[in-house]
């Protein structure tokens, strides 16, 4: 009897144990992008509690292609800062900080703890939505902010800086749209959802210009373009069918219906034109484009880091590599170089840091996600709406980390955590892994 109730208690403290580090997910997802701090220690607590259950479970997950890559990460690290111990120990860390690359895969924990449970990955998407969507009022300026964007300033609700909010909204964007357009391809008879989608998708895109990041404009174009290859080729199997088509013409005319509305189209054009001459230049191959101004900063910079790069390919510099870059350019007025700390380039912050070793460890990674994306497709695990949002998001990650080094920051590991985790969630459900 005594041995019974030993079991009891065990399994009673496991399930207690599991419940602590959901909440601890569900108070990242809803504090991680308002209060840092306390969103950071949720994020510990649930990455502790989750490696502790996940390690009782090695024999299983030994065999997982992602966690040898996370092996594989924390070797890089560690061959990166002992090459420099010997060859530039002037400019090594004093220690081997793993972190930095480890932070890219919270979404094991995350994926966890969501158990593959749809309640729960909807549960904890909507916090992250709310949060953001409130944010103005928390750690903005609330509706004096607001209007002051309508007016046509550039806004960032108190979330890090106007990039990183942005980005974030740009994935809200897609991710509305996707199941607006799901409702009507399916014909939801709930219009009030509809509704509540169609609103959200505005609201999101009227935040995408109001905080007048261009990185994120042109993304979300690709995403748009992509998205009207893929009506185009699903008309054709369909047999001519224009319904995709009609669909997307409902999104073209709601976003430029938000526009004409809000008056934003001006805060949209003067934004590109501030800088197109600067990008064409750029383009054509000179390098005669005005250095202090957005993009020529990163110009400067990424050429720089072409020069870091070839000294270092494989390993890279460590962790201090992206700050020895602006350090020591001649390219970056002093000013600038107080300001800025990285690249404003996830990829080539990852090749000066940690070679070409370590962005391929990024490349697996997205490749691993986009791998298991497609596999729960082919089990119907997942619908067609939410493979086609997947590979938009992917997209537009993708194109958005060639101008910021999200990858490197709360706001890129906090959206991969949260969506990435969620796939490999029902990855691990549909394999039965964690059984």
């Amino acid at each position: 009897m005594r041995l019974l109730n030993q079991k009891l208690d065990i399994k009673n403290l496991d399930t207690f144990f599991h419940w602590v580090g959901f909440l601890a997910l569900c108070s990242m997802a809803l504090l991680m992008m308002i209060t840092d701090k306390i969103g950071d220690r949720s994020a510990k607590v649930m990455a502790v509690l989750g490696v502790l259950f996940l390690c009782s479970r090695w024999r299983t997950l030994v065999k997982s292609p992602l966690v040898l890559l996370v092996l594989v990460a924390i070797v890089i690290q560690l061959l990166t800062w002992v090459g420099m111990q010997l060859q530039h120990p002037e400019w090594a860390e004093s220690s081997p900080k793993v972190e930095r690359l480890l932070a890219w895969f919270m979404l094991i924990p995350v994926a966890y703890f969501l158990n593959g449970d749809q309640r729960k990955i909807l549960f904890v998407f909507g916090l992250a939505a709310f949060a953001l969507f409130i944010s103005p009022w928390v750690t903005g300026g609330g509706w004096q902010e607001i209007w002051h964007g309508l007016s046509g300033g550039r806004v960032d609700f108190g979330v890090r800086n106007a990039q990183h909010v942005a980005m974030l909204f740009g994935m809200l964007f897609i991710t509305f749209c996707a199941l607006f357009i799901n409702d009507l391809i399916n014909k939801s008879v709930s219009w009030f959802k509809t509704s509540l989608y169609l609103m959200l998708a505005a609201v999101s895109l009227i935040a995408v210009i109001i905080t007048q990041t261009r990185a994120v404009w042109l993304a979300l174009a690709a995403v748009l373009c992509c998205f009207v290859l893929y009506c185009f080729f699903r008309s054709i199997q369909r047999g001519g069918s224009f319904k995709s088509f009609a669909i997307l013409a409902v999104v073209l005319v709601g976003v430029f219906a938000t526009l004409s509305v809000t008056n934003l189209s001006n805060t949209f054009e003067k934004r590109i034109a501030h800088e197109l001459s600067n990008i064409t230049i750029a383009l054509s191959g000179s390098d005669q484009y005005r250095s202090n101004t957005s993009t020529g900063i990163r110009l400067d910079t990424w050429y720089e880091s072409l020069d870091w790069i070839s000294e270092r390919p494989v390993l890279g510099w460590g962790g201090n590599g992206r700050d020895l870059v602006v350090k020591h350019t001649d390219r970056l007025s002093e000013e600038n170089k107080k300001i800025f700390r990285h690249l404003h380039n996830s990829y080539l912050d990852t090749l000066v840091n940690f070679g070409l070793l370590g962005l391929l460890t990024l490349v697996l990674l997205f490749y691993y996600l986009g791998y298991i994306t497609i596999d729960l497709y082919k089990k119907k695990t997942i619908t067609k709406t939410v493979i086609v949002t997947s590979s938009l998001l992917l997209i537009f990650t993708g194109i958005v980390n060639c101008f910021e080094s999200y990858m490197y920051y709360s706001s890129g590991t906090y959206v991969l955590a949260l969506v990435g985790g969620a796939l490999l969630s029902l990855h691990w459900k549909s394999t039965k892994i964690l059984d």
